[in-house]
């Protein structure tokens, strides 16, 4: 990946706007490995050019600086991601407007901030917002929907309402399972998320029947070697 950010950089120069946006890109795949410290360092020198370039009401620069944001949640500094998670959805309104995706996107990320500091009552309402702006853009069958209700049922879940939670991820599991069927990534991980809930609640028999589901589909589709599956097993175990 780093040998192709020095070919972006040999191609379009170091302070080209087209050489930012391809470092941004990496420093993402970065963040996907749990890479942060990587992802951080790539994602502040696209910002520099992006700002000195473009200016900080541009689009891509305002998508840097949500990005960023969500890169420090993953290394746990959360006081850095919510300066920069205020200022990208401040700059998105300003920009775009609310009724967006970009806006509804970083209100997803800002609730996240939100729910780490303990404000609970703003992460839940900035969730709530989110979730109407995917319904009336996309509808309750999209994914950008289903995204937006798992973030409002783990807000509920951190709040301790276990049942509001449940509820929640189960309408969204039968959307799933009725659009897009049991056997995908996104079935499998609501199915972990509503196993985690109902342990909380101390029903152990249904977590654990929920886990083991979550935990074959993941095994058909990553295999036993991959993160992904060695968590869920983790927390099979834990139930």
């Amino acid at each position: 990946a780093m040998e192709a950010v020095d070919i972006s950089e040999k191609i379009y120069g170091d302070k080209d706007p087209q050489h930012a946006n391809f470092i941004a890109r990496v420093a993402l795949y970065k963040s996907e490995l749990g890479q942060f410290n990587e992802a951080v360092k790539l994602a502040m020198k696209s910002k520099a050019i992006l700002l000195e370039a473009l200016g900080e009401n541009d689009p891509d620069y305002v998508c840097i600086l949500d990005n960023l944001s969500t890169y420090y949640i993953g290394l746990g500094e959360y006081n850095k991601a919510m300066n920069l998670s205020r200022e990208a959805l401040r700059k998105t309104e300003q920009i775009e407007g609310k009724q967006t995706f970009s806006y509804a996107s970083t209100l997803m990320h800002y609730a996240k901030c939100c729910m780490e500091l303990g404000n609970l009552k703003e992460a839940v309402d900035s969730s709530k917002e989110a979730v109407s702006i995917f319904e009336s853009l996309y509808g309750k069958e999209h994914p950008y929907y289903g995204s937006a209700i798992s973030g409002l049922a783990n807000c509920y879940a951190t709040f301790g309402d276990y049942t509001k939670a449940i509820e929640l991820s189960t309408s969204i599991l039968n959307i799933t399972k009725e659009r897009y069927g049991t056997d995908n990534s996104s079935y499998a991980t609501i199915l972990s998320n509503l196993a985690s809930f109902y342990s909380e609640k101390r029903d152990n028999p249904k977590a654990i029947e929920l886990g083991e589901e979550a935990l074959n589909i993941k095994k058909r589709i990553f295999g036993k070697e991959h993160p992904t599956y060695i968590n869920s097993l983790q927390s099979l175990a834990s139930y």
